[in-house]
């Protein structure tokens, strides 16, 4: 169970740029399974749309460069963790409204 405490915005918005602590990040604001959502949301996206630029016979070559397309993948990285921290900075504000409200 989640303590109903407020939290920090600025802490938050830290936590959620680092790999597998984003996840605890959301948990605490009781919004974890919305944000695995959006997030897979997202990605399925930029998969889909790089597979419609570069074509499946590019992304799935033997290959090793991946430089044709890396520039993508880093834009669709920066994206997604800009979308992050917007979403927990926003529902981080909107627990810490609603924690107060029950005090």
């Amino acid at each position: 169970m989640v303590r109903k405490e407020p939290v920090s915005v600025n802490w938050q918005t830290l936590l959620i740029i680092i790999p597998i602590i984003d996840l605890w990040a959301t948990y605490r604001i009781e919004k974890l399974r919305l944000y695995l959502l959006v997030m897979i949301a997202i990605m399925v996206t930029g998969f889909v749309i790089e597979i419609s630029i570069f074509g499946v016979d590019a992304y799935f070559s033997e290959q090793e460069d991946f430089t044709s397309n890396s520039w993508y993948q880093s834009a669709t990285l920066l994206v997604e963790i800009g979308i992050a921290i917007i979403l927990v900075r926003k529902w981080s504000s909107e627990w810490n409204e609603k924690v107060g409200k029950l005090s």
